[in-house]
């Protein structure tokens, strides 16, 4: 595959025609290849066919719009076409291989060939150049291209000795050489990317030399026109100037002289499409505008008269295409100016035009004006530009020795690099100047702003001083009055001492009797002995429980009653359950045991009288200490019942153990379950708390349980 590449890639292109009949185009020799190329073809894939075709397509040397529709053709056509392509070109297979090769031309380049040798060299490279496939112009490449532009660079500057007649005819050839190597994109590309090919193309704008001119011209104007990359008629440009430079000649002066009487017509053709692609590809006006100009300064107006008689169809075609162009660069100047209207009536005009109308120098004062008009409109930039001009032309015009500038010189001596430094240093002063006088302004303003403020300062300290002294002032009076308002909160706090100390003592100086009675849930009070809830406990002791007891019986409200025992008195409660406790569990056990219906054991009695007197005595005693203003401490006494601790099962074993049997004892067990009972005082009642032992403070059933529990039997139980 690798050797049918080759072979592909290195066959020729037949330049000529095809005949309609292809059996007599081709020899017999030829003709019996033609099977064998098939049969090749039809053994390769198709992806190796495609990379053929698209090495086809390069070598033909299309462009991508007329290899698009031959890409979109089905495999079998084109491996058809690749099949042809292959014996079209085998046909010249002789010739081929009595060719040159690219690297061959190459070396003779590199083997300084002079004269009629570098003559011949050059004419066979240009027909292998024209006749051979891309492929041959890659392979011939950037290399072989730097030695055509050396021997050219050379050419050119053996100029100023008389050159022979081998030396201009090479020249030319090479120029020939370079138009078919860039007939490609390879070739266009190899060729921009050089840092001298473009201005050796300008160099070879010789007059002298009207058929190398024509092909020179004509190339400078394909490139001028390429659409990639951009810019590249000021590439051009910049060559033109940078040519007439080193020659000190005017840049389009080498395009007039083409131009000008006794030239042939086709040279003159190739300058006007030259001058045409140096213009129009230009976007900005202000740039065509000033091209245009010095084409007409330098000359082109006169010659356009004379270029107008002659009667050529691609000389029309290049004039009409300049004039119309121009035509709508003056519009759109026009345009632009349109809102100006200035009249010219200023002597200084008037002195000015009369001096120039009707001479020479008429175009120039007109160009100068049209360039003024190009001047970029900004307030800034605007006055910078007539600063230069304005130095520009006092240096060309006064000068220090008093002699003319010499006008056949491109460039006159002027110190623009001074001029632009001055410009620089006096912009900077006036910015300077405009910036002092700004900032003067701002501190004018900042001082004023500063001494309101002080003012408003001073102002605002006054009220504060003010606002001091009359805090400072009622500060003073809220501490009377604190002082008062403390002498009266020590005074009543005084009184209610010493009435707290009055109620203490009157509580202290009597014995407090704890009395309750059952509330209900809603602290409604027991009152009525005949209330359906005393009925119900005597059917509850005839079935052992209180099921049939109102909801919430085992919640207990507690409130003390405080009673002053100036003797020993006794405390008669009403009739309570208790009692009827008493009197339902008569019938089940000893009559001695429950002879009584609620009563204190007299030993028991007589030691809570005594704990009473004393009790009076020791209140009587406080009471005096306290009347006569004496100190006293507190004194607490903590008397605590030992059968508030007897859990309920204990309690319930020694009754039992009483001979107390049957719905009594479970009663007594029903009655003591689930018990809760709270604290009240003055309306206050504390949480509710489970009774998990003895029995709840307050209820008359306690003592009952008390006496059975501590082995006090009938005998020893009396009433009050």
């Amino acid at each position: 595959m690798a050797d049918e590449l080759e072979r592909f890639t290195s066959m020729r292109i037949k330049k000529e025609k095809e005949k309609s009949n292809v059996a007599h185009r081709n020899s017999s020799a030829s003709y019996m290849d033609v099977p064998s190329a098939g049969q090749m073809l039809q053994e390769i894939t198709d992806q190796e066919v495609l990379v053929l075709f698209e090495q086809m397509l390069v070598d033909m040397n299309l462009n991508e719009e007329k290899q698009q529709p031959l890409r979109e053709k089905d495999i079998i056509i084109k491996r058809e076409m690749v099949s042809q392509y292959l014996h079209t070109s085998k046909a010249g297979m002789n010739q081929k291989e009595s060719s040159k090769s690219a690297m061959i031309y190459i070396q003779e380049l590199k083997s300084n060939l002079r004269d009629a040798q570098l003559l011949g060299c050059l004419e066979s490279l240009r027909v292998s150049l024209n006749n051979n496939p891309v492929s041959w112009v890659q392979n011939f490449g950037a290399e072989g291209l730097n030695c055509l532009l050396d021997i050219l660079k050379r050419l050119h500057d053996e100029k100023d000795e008389a050159p022979s007649s081998y030396d201009t005819r090479s020249k030319h050839e090479i120029i020939r050489c370079l138009k078919a190597f860039m007939n490609n994109k390879f070739g266009i590309k190899t060729m921009l990317e050089t840092e001298e090919g473009i201005l050796l193309l300008v160099r070879a704008v010789d007059p002298k030399l009207p058929s190398m001119m024509i092909d020179a011209v004509k190339l400078l104007s394909a490139l001028c026109i390429l659409p990639q990359p951009e810019d590249m008629h000021e590439r051009v440009l910049g060559a033109l100037t940078e040519r007439a430079e080193v020659d000190e000649v005017e840049r389009f002066g080498p395009l007039l002289d083409g131009l000008r009487g006794g030239t042939s017509v086709a040279l003159k053709v190739a300058c006007m499409q030259l001058i045409n692609a140096l213009i129009i590809p230009a976007d900005e006006l202000d740039f065509r505008v000033h091209i245009r100009s010095e084409l007409m300064r330098s000359g082109l107006q006169h010659i356009l008269t004379e270029l107008r008689k002659l009667e050529n169809e691609e000389l029309k075609v290049q004039l009409s295409v300049f004039e119309e162009h121009g035509e709508e660069d003056s519009e759109d100047l026009r345009s632009r100016l349109e809102d100006i209207r200035i009249e010219m009536e200023y002597p200084v005009f008037q002195i000015l035009l009369h001096t120039v109308k009707d001479s020479k120098a008429e175009p120039f004062f007109l160009s100068i004006l049209q360039h003024l008009l190009l001047i970029r409109n900004d307030y800034e930039a605007r006055a910078q530009y007539y600063k230069l001009i304005d130095e520009c032309i006092s240096q060309i015009v006064l000068h220090k020795n008093g002699a003319d500038p010499d006008f056949k010189c491109k460039h006159l001596s002027i110190d623009i690099e001074g001029l632009i430094d001055n410009l620089i240093d006096q912009t900077k002063v006036e910015k300077s100047e405009a910036k002092a006088v700004e900032l003067e302004k701002k501190l004018d303003s900042e001082l004023t702003a500063r001494h309101e403020l002080q003012v408003e300062m001073k102002k605002m300290e006054s009220d504060f001083e003010q606002k001091l002294l009359d805090l400072d002032t009622e500060k003073q009076f809220l501490d009377k009055e604190k002082q008062q308002i403390t002498l009266e909160k020590q005074s009543l706090e005084d009184e209610i001492s010493k009435k707290n100390n009055q109620v203490m003592f009157k509580l202290r100086s009597g014995l407090g009797v704890w009395a309750t009675v059952p509330r209900r849930a809603g602290n409604g009070i027991f009152t009525d002995p005949q209330d359906h809830t005393l009925k119900g406990f005597h059917s509850s002791f005839r079935v052992g429980h209180m099921a049939s007891t109102p909801p919430r019986f085992n919640l207990w409200a507690l409130e003390p009653l405080f009673h002053i025992l100036s003797s020993a008195q006794q405390v008669q409660l009403r009739e309570t359950p208790g009692q009827r406790l008493v009197h339902s569990a008569g019938s089940h056990s000893p009559q001695q045991v429950f002879a009584g219906t609620l009563g204190i054991c007299r030993g028991a009695a007589l030691e809570v009288l005594k704990l009473a007197y004393r009790n009076k005595e020791f209140c009587e005693e406080v009471n005096k200490y306290i009347n006569q203003g004496h100190p006293l401490d507190i004194v607490y006494l903590d008397f605590q019942k030992a059968f508030d601790k007897i859990p309920h099962q204990r309690l319930l074993s020694k009754v039992s153990s009483h001979e107390i049997r049957g719905n009594v004892i479970s009663w007594i067990s029903n009655w003591l379950k689930d018990r809760r009972q709270r604290i009240g005082i003055n309306s206050q009642f504390s949480e509710w708390r489970g009774v998990s032992s003895s029995v709840p403070r307050g209820s008359v059933v306690g003592p009952v349980l008390f006496n059975i529990f501590t082995y006090q039997r009938g005998s020893h139980i009396c009433c009050f």
